[in-house]
């Protein structure tokens, strides 16, 4: 008598008992698991799945690691993979920003007038080139940038990179003026917005964005203060930085400030002090009650 073939298991338990069980840290496993067969593939592929992985282990794998560097002068973006050999090279552009799995690449204009900007969805290999943004520009023009989520706060980040909304926020200053541009991928278009002057500085960094607040905060250079853009009302305001940067023994030393999203969805800052062989890592946390304060 022939033996009758086994059935396949069905989703929930080929989820539940072996692909949940793959660990975060190690994505490779995840793309042979997918490998193995259809039935497999459809799992993995899914994202229920994707947001149950994302519940058991909390903490969302690490993709890869992206890099700015120069190919005779020309600036180029690699992303490195972790779970594959094959790198993904951008030319002629350059990384300012990422989150949630979009990639925020930057080159001047045609002629050298403008910015032109691209997010870029490199698991993908998906590119959108925004509409080129033409704003005001000196010899003492400072920008910087940011690609956030506009999927409100209902979206979870699981998916939202293949087809979800985005916005991009665009801040400029010079001597005289300051001013944000927020791109819509809906409306493929860009919208200004006047600010007050609020002094003389540099943006540098990359941006922090904290969603429970819908706000955005850069570092400024030279002087111990942050960058505090509210993205309801459009308002630009300058705040201190930690007190950890305000201290007598490092005085201008916001170069050494990341701003990051902390525990809680607050904002969260960290630096570095001393040298490579004796240093110390400092944590702050911003937290904001109901009231604003």
């Amino acid at each position: 008598m022939a033996a009758q073939p086994l059935s396949p298991l069905p989703d929930e338990l080929v989820e539940s008992i072996i692909l949940l069980r793959i660990p975060p840290d190690d994505p490779r496993g995840l793309i042979r698991a997918a490998v193995t067969c259809k039935h497999w593939h459809r799992v993995v592929s899914s994202p229920s799945f994707r947001r149950g992985f994302r519940d058991l282990h909390r903490t969302p794998p690490m993709l890869g690691v992206l890099r700015n560097y120069l190919v005779r002068g020309i600036p180029t973006v690699m992303f490195c993979p972790v779970y594959t050999f094959r790198e993904y090279h951008q030319h002629d552009w350059r990384a300012i920003d990422s989150r949630h799995g979009r990639v925020l690449l930057h080159r001047k204009g045609s002629m050298g007038f403008g910015h032109m900007l691209a997010v870029w969805n490199p698991v993908a290999g998906e590119q959108r080139i925004l509409p080129d943004l033409l704003p005001f520009e000196t010899p003492w023009s400072n920008f910087n940038a940011a690609v956030l989520c506009a999927g409100g706060g209902g979206c979870d980040h699981i998916d939202c990179r293949r087809n979800g909304p985005f916005r991009v926020v665009f801040m400029m200053t010079n001597r005289e003026k300051m001013a944000s541009y927020i791109y819509s991928s809906e409306t493929n278009a860009w919208t200004e917005s006047i600010s007050p002057f609020l002094g003389k500085f540099c943006i540098s960094s990359r941006g922090a964005f904290v969603e429970k607040e819908n706000s955005l905060y850069f570092v400024l250079e030279t002087t111990p203060r942050i960058l505090f853009y509210n993205l309801s009302t459009l308002e630009l305001t300058v705040i201190d930085s930690p007190p950890m940067m305000n201290d007598r023994a490092w005085p201008m030393r916001n170069d050494r400030l990341a701003l990051m999203t902390g525990e809680g969805g607050g904002l969260g800052c960290a630096t570095v002090d001393g040298s490579n062989i004796n240093s110390q890592l400092y944590l702050s946390a911003r937290n904001v009650d109901p009231d604003g304060h």
